[in-house]
């Protein structure tokens, strides 16, 4: 009787840039996330989708936000309701027909209730992505780990964008004329870099660690010693071999600047000086950062975080 409703295919509405919302299924995470239809894995019956925040691994149907279930239920409502009503017309005729010279007339109605479209607006994401392993193009809140698609570790990649906002922002500072908000600008791109490289680092080490007897370990990064000598520690690894000394002492002074912005109004204080020994720096006075500081510190950080990431590499392939 209802032949036309057996089988139902309702396509999710997309964004102007071919991109569709997904949300965690686990109830601990439920993170929002974008992905865009025809890129990453596309062999025939692939159809996993990994969370980019904590990594849960499911099927795509799995994946679907509150707001897109809401919107296919109203929209299989509608087509039922006109699948009946179609189908009560249909009866009624006969009905009529059948009953048209008959002492009592048969006939049928269908009253229908509107069913509104529960039509929704994806929210926008902060960054967006392509996967150097898969392909997949797809957008998240800041911090993350993994490809929606492949489930590969993408935090290098996530550095690399956050490294690259800072050049174009540094770009932007070149031009303004305001000291004072050239000041902020430069403050906040160091602080951008720090955070970047921060959250690099604890996702990393979160990441190899994962079911190993490491996997409560926690290290900050925003103090780079500190960190450094944390990793050799746990793990063997001098993240700053190779470097050179002149690179690293301009990256712990760049990273104390940074602490002396967020913690103590940027004023140089007997804690800097003693660990830096920034001969330019005068207790008391305002630190000084200037553009070429930041610049300088970019590829070293990035140097940096390869280090970390191949070394954990190698010590999980050990460990195995």
């Amino acid at each position: 009787m209802f032949d036309s409703i057996n089988e139902m295919q309702i396509p999710i509405p997309h964004d102007e840039n071919g991109m569709v919302g997904r949300e965690c299924p686990n109830s601990e995470c439920l993170g929002f996330f974008k992905i865009k239809l025809g890129t990453g894995i596309l062999e025939e019956g692939y159809n996993q989708c990994f969370c980019p925040y904590c990594g849960y691994k499911s099927t795509q149907e799995h994946f679907l936000t509150q707001e897109q279930l809401n919107y296919a239920k109203s929209i299989a409502i509608r087509e039922t309701q006109n699948a009946l009503e179609k189908e009560f017309r249909k009866w009624d005729r006969q009905l009529r027909s059948g009953t048209r010279n008959s002492f009592i007339k048969l006939s049928v109605e269908y009253k229908k209730n509107h069913q509104p479209i529960a039509y929704y607006a994806e929210p926008e994401l902060e960054t967006h992505l392509t996967c150097e392993n898969c392909g997949l193009v797809y957008a998240v809140y800041g911090k993350f780990a993994y490809c929606p698609n492949c489930g590969a570790d993408n935090t290098l990649q996530i550095l690399k964008a956050n490294l690259e906002l800072v050049r174009k922002m540094i770009a932007q500072i070149k031009s303004q004329e305001d000291p004072e908000f050239r000041e902020y600008l430069i403050h906040t791109a160091l602080g951008n870099v720090v955070s970047a490289f921060d959250s690099f680092g604890k996702n990393t080490v979160t990441l190899f660690t994962k079911h190993t007897e490491k996997s409560e370990i926690r290290i900050s990064f925003q103090n780079i010693i500190k960190a450094g000598e944390k990793i050799q520690k746990e793990f063997g690894l001098d993240i700053y071999d190779g470097l050179g000394d002149e690179k690293w002492q301009q990256i712990v002074v760049n990273f104390q600047k940074r602490h002396l912005i967020s913690h103590n109004d940027a004023i140089v204080d007997e804690v800097y000086l003693t660990i830096t020994s920034d001969r330019n720096s005068i207790l008391g006075r305002a630190v000084i950062v200037s553009i070429e500081d930041i610049e300088d510190m970019l590829d070293s950080i990035e140097y940096i975080a390869k280090k970390l990431q191949s070394g954990l590499v190698d010590w999980k392939v050990k460990i195995k």
